[in-house]
């Protein structure tokens, strides 16, 4: 397990010189489209994520992945948020839906961000589900009245 956070992690660093070309930094004559190395780190992200085998180690790499969206123009989901919404969820019982480290709409997103915010009221984590609905800018009024 260690090993595989390692390697990814590698994996991660190795993307950063993306950075220098993003910049206007040195580039070789003839190197590849930036827009397309840009898309094959994202969807190298996106794998890497579906390939975790344990809620820790989707943890791990999530915070890892966390400023890469500054850094890389990710076609995927937004590393930072899902990095933040797995910090609230140690502890709660509640695991990080694979459907978030896909692809998908803002819509879909916020069902997924509420089915954790009811998950988490389910489980009498009022203030994480706070947190979760803010994140995903969900209307926290309703947590509220049900939390009374």
């Amino acid at each position: 397990m260690i090993w595989q956070i390692r390697k990814r992690k590698d994996i991660v660093i190795d993307l950063f010189p993306l950075v220098q070309l993003r910049n206007g930094g040195p580039g070789t004559a003839g190197s590849l489209p930036l827009q397309w190395v840009e898309s094959q780190a994202s969807v190298l992200l996106l794998a890497m994520l579906q390939c975790c085998s344990s809620q820790y180690d989707l943890h791990r790499l999530l915070q890892l992945l966390a400023d890469v969206d500054k850094l890389l123009k990710s076609n995927g989901p937004d590393f930072r948020k899902l990095s933040q919404l797995s910090k609230l969820l140690q502890g709660s019982g509640v695991t990080l839906p694979q459907r978030l480290l896909q692809c998908i709409p803002p819509s879909i997103q916020q069902e997924e961000f509420q089915l954790i915010v009811d998950a988490l009221q389910t489980g009498g984590h009022y203030s994480q589900a706070r947190q979760v609905a803010e994140l995903g800018d969900l209307p926290v009024h309703r947590l509220l009245l049900s939390q009374v």
